[in-house]
C-alpha cells in the first residue's frame, strides 16, 4: 500500500471546494460530507492503485492526473509515496 500525502495547496483546494458547495447549498453537512468523501476517495483509490491516473508529464516528471466527478487531481508518484499536488475543476479555475 502506498502512502498518500496532501500538499498544503491540495488541502486548501479541498477546503475551498467545500466552501463553494456551502455557498451554493448553505448546508454545512453537505460541504463537510463532500470534503470527507473526496479525500477518502483519493486516499483509498491511490493507496491501492497508484498508477490509476494517466501520465501528465506536461506538468513534470512522474506527475499523474486522475479525474473524479469532474475534478482533476494532479499527483506526484514516488516509490512508496504519492504527493497530491493540486485538485481543481476545469470550469472553476479559482477553486
Amino acid at each position: 500500500m502506498t502512502n498518500v500525502i496532501f500538499t498544503k495547496e491540495a488541502t486548501d483546494n479541498l477546503i475551498n471546494q467545500a466552501h463553494f458547495i456551502f455557498g451554493l447549498t448553505l448546508d454545512i453537512e453537505k460541504a463537510d460530507k463532500y470534503l470527507l468523501t473526496m479525500k477518502a476517495h483519493i486516499v483509498q483509490t491511490l493507496s491501492y492503485f497508484p498508477k490509476l491516473g494517466r501520465s501528465a508529464e506536461e506538468y513534470g516528471l512522474n506527475i499523474r492526473k486522475l479525474v473524479h466527478k469532474n475534478y482533476t487531481i494532479l499527483y506526484l508518484l514516488e516509490k512508496n509515496t504519492i504527493h497530491i499536488i493540486t485538485i481543481y475543476k476545469e470550469n472553476l479555475p479559482n477553486i
